[in-house]
């Protein structure tokens, strides 16, 4: 039966919020998402709503007769112009092009394009309220990109990932001046919900939470839920790690939950947890003074080595150097050959790892320490590293200490010193005549590979070939790089 005429027309359905299937799955007590303003869904037939106006008396009518009365017409309210796809596409094909520029060696109208990219990304946030959403529905229907995707899929999800970073960031700004947390909690949650689906996407939504203010006491319950699953390998044990470091930064700082309370659940955690728990309490506890020694005591009796290892790390990067050199010297031994946090700590602080190298050499103690010290400092570019590398290899007693001075002497100085010190090293005969430091040389002499010494390179590797020591596997190696490196394979 056809409507009468008289009945008002259906007005189109509100659009529905993207994640509101995915906030269903939070425990109970989370923030539900706030209420989103019913959008209509562009169309032909959809009314544009007219505010209302007074009549307005028309005063030319001829004397004598009624004044007729006439509404003002107004012009239709326009809808914006773009969707959130729009948007994306826009600044995709601004990217692209943007490459180009670069690539063309056009960087002033690299530039202009960028800035361009910059005005239409805020407008797009400025714009679109529900954004944030938006990009993580996007993230979650499609796959990550592969390498060998288009390179517009790429700039496509680093878009979406963007506008979703923003948002949190938008939401969180706005929580401090509100003083009232419901978005920032309910956008943070929808983005916690999806991360069991596949390891990269849990990596993927790792990243705008990790280190940064949003995690909240609301969150609480999933990030302990994704703990426990990491330790039955149900859940990627460093993004649980990442996450519980986090919450218990942000609710200690914000006062939610006080230091000893922390404390306390870290040292049950440290003992009895799962390696994800052990890893977040440890890095809790030692940046407490108090507690410090007693997270250094764990590793010395479990002799736990992956957990030396996240130590080391921790302390590297959140640690006064000189604490944190401490415990590198005391994690040393359990961690093994691990480069990373002398990395970090090299590029903090060069000077301070130089001193302590001079100071062990003259004792003649911990050689595995001694030779991530030069390591340390020898790759952080620091002019320090070449004459620290130096003094190593020319008075350091110990043979792997003086190898790994080669390593740095080959990728920092070439040149003038590689050669020399390749020469050297194949008339120690602690290092000539033991296969496994005579491989170690084989994979040094890639370095001056990359530097295009292509002669020392012939000379050194005649030299290796020669050596009886060899094993056949390094052997291999070795003929590789020189058939791949030399004229004709060398021949």
């Amino acid at each position: 039966m056809n409507a009468s005429p008289s009945q008002p027309k259906a007005r189109p359905r509100a659009r529905a919020w993207p994640l509101l299937a995915l906030l269903a799955l939070l425990p109970i007590g989370y923030a539900a998402w706030p209420t989103a303003a019913a959008t209509p869904e562009p169309s032909a037939q959809a009314v544009v709503a007219v505010p209302a106006r007074p009549l307005v008396i028309d005063e030319s009518a001829p004397v004598g007769e009624p004044p007729v009365r006439r509404r003002e017409v107004l012009e239709p309210v326009q809808a914006p112009t773009r969707n959130f796809d729009d948007y994306v596409e826009e600044l995709v094909e601004i990217g692209a092009r943007t490459s180009r520029l670069l690539i063309d060696g056009d960087t002033e109208g690299a530039d202009a394009s960028d800035a361009k990219a910059k005005e239409l990304f805020a407008e797009l946030m400025q714009n679109l309220a529900d954004a944030p959403s938006e990009a993580l529905a996007r993230l979650l229907d499609h796959p990550a990109a592969t390498v060998d995707c288009p390179a517009h899929d790429h700039l496509r999800r680093r878009i979406w990932n963007l506008v979703l970073a923003t948002g949190l960031q938008n939401q969180h700004r706005t929580s401090l001046q509100t003083e009232v947390r419901e978005s920032l909690d309910a956008l943070v949650a929808a983005t916690l919900v999806p991360m069991p689906q596949a390891e990269p996407l849990a990596h993927e939504l790792c990243v705008p939470l990790d280190q940064k203010p949003y995690l909240g006491l609301a969150h609480e319950p999933i990030v302990l839920e994704f703990v426990a699953a990491s330790g039955v390998e149900e859940f990627p044990a460093e993004v649980a790690r990442k996450l519980l470091s986090t919450l218990w930064d942000n609710l200690q700082k914000t006062g939610q939950r006080t230091s000893e309370e922390l404390n306390g659940l870290a040292l049950l955690l440290l003992r009895d947890g799962n390696a994800s728990e052990r890893a977040s309490a440890a890095e809790l506890l030692l940046a407490d003074p108090r507690y410090r020694l007693v997270v250094l005591e764990h590793l010395r009796h479990s002799e736990d080595h992956q957990l030396a290892r996240e130590v080391a790390m921790v302390a590297a990067r959140i640690l006064e150097p000189q604490v944190a050199l401490q415990v590198l010297s005391e994690t040393a031994g359990l961690a093994g050959d691990f480069l990373a946090p002398y990395l970090v700590l090299g590029h903090r602080e060069p000077a301070l790892l130089q001193r302590e190298y001079e100071l062990q050499l003259a004792n003649d103690t911990s050689p595995g320490f001694r030779g991530e010290l030069v390591r340390g400092i020898g790759f952080s570019k620091d002019p320090l590293g070449v004459a620290t590398a130096q003094l190593a290899f020319h008075s350091d007693p110990h043979p792997d200490v003086r190898l790994k001075a080669v390593f740095v002497l080959t990728a920092n100085a070439a040149k003038t010193l590689a050669e020399p010190a390749f020469h050297a090293a194949l008339q120690d005969p602690a290092i000539r005549d033991n296969p496994e430091r005579l491989g170690a040389l084989v994979l040094a002499l890639e370095n001056l590979a990359n530097a295009g010494e292509i002669n020392a390179v012939d000379r050194i590797g005649q030299q290796l070939l020669a050596a009886g020591a060899l094993s056949q596997n390094s052997r291999t190696v070795l003929e590789a790089l020189l058939a791949r490196t030399l004229p004709r394979g060398g021949r």
